[in-house]
């Protein structure tokens, strides 16, 4: 289970203001139209994408005092999409975006992100678990789905906080249902394992499917696996390779590894022993101790 270190809006795409209208808007002061345009200039909704575009009304809306325009502003700064790469910078506007007073959308976010660089020790923040869960915690409470899904996985592991599973799962169910996809992946692999739920590999596939259609990579490669096995779903090999595609072009170290086993053994793939092993060296980089140790037993190094 990995954390998702991506933002939740309460926008809705398809159901809200036409383009020009909140163009319209943006440029009359209203700063939450600002923000909702950025989205769509970031998506790609009914116009051109365009991420420098997106920054620069994110930046309006964040200057408005709309919280989420700043910690949408600072997804990108630390994914380096629309602006020059910059940690630091995203770091400091999830920082406002959480400790904003405007008490408006999406500052639960910013907490979610805050605490994200606190886990995993970004823009110089020293690894603190513990901080990162208060952070979780805070976020989650003022609402964000997201928050909420990194404080269950918290809570599951026991990092920066006894375990409490019954809690974890609590919040893994709430979140998915609120839309933040990483927790419904999570809740999926507590019923595949039986793990605090019942067994229920039907109810595990519905919940990576719903985790994939909303864009968990992980997801995208938990369902991947059900497929190429046959569990819970009929078998279709080819459309699980499409999964694991698409999860490893997402950066997920399981949907790199499981490709990489694909192409290393020549199952449902043309062998390639070469695109295996890189595949295989690019999970095992981010993390994935399982395909360090199929590196190993293939005789490539790490």
């Amino acid at each position: 289970m990995l954390l998702r270190m991506l933002a939740a809006t309460s926008f809705l795409f398809g159901t809200g203001p036409a383009p020009k209208a909140l163009d319209e808007a943006c440029a009359r002061g209203s700063w939450t139209s600002c923000n909702d345009l950025g989205l769509l200039y970031a998506r790609g909704e009914g116009v051109r994408e365009d991420l420098s575009r997106a920054a620069a009304l994110y930046q309006k809306a964040c200057d408005g005092g709309v919280a989420v325009g700043c910690s949408n502003l600072g997804l990108l700064y630390g994914q380096g999409r629309g602006v020059v790469r910059d940690e630091r910078r995203a770091l400091e506007l999830f920082i406002q975006a959480c400790r904003s007073t405007a008490a408006r959308m999406g500052d639960g976010d910013g907490c979610a992100n805050w605490g994200s660089f606190h886990q995993r020790g970004r823009a110089g923040l020293a690894v603190d678990d513990a901080r990162a869960v208060a952070l979780f915690r805070k976020g989650c409470e003022m609402g964000s789905p997201t928050a909420c899904a990194n404080w269950g996985f918290m809570l599951a592991t026991g990092r920066g906080t006894p375990v409490d599973d019954g809690r974890a799962i609590s919040l893994y169910a709430d979140a998915c249902e609120r839309g933040a996809s990483i927790a419904c992946s999570n809740l999926g692999s507590r019923y595949e394992r039986g793990e605090g739920v019942p067994r229920d590999l039907a109810r595990a596939v519905a919940l990576y499917r719903k985790a994939c259609e909303g864009g968990s990579p992980t997801g995208c490669a938990n369902l991947g696996l059900k497929l190429e096995q046959g569990e819970g779903v009929p078998k279709d090999p080819a459309r699980a390779v499409e999964l694991y595609e698409r999860a490893c072009e997402a950066d997920s170290p399981l949907g790199c590894a499981n490709l990489g086993e694909l192409y290393l053994t020549g199952r449902f793939v043309k062998a390639d022993l070469q695109r295996g092993r890189e595949l295989l060296e690019r999970a095992c980089r981010s993390g994935d101790d399982w395909a360090c140790g199929r590196l190993e037993r293939a005789g490539a190094s790490r």
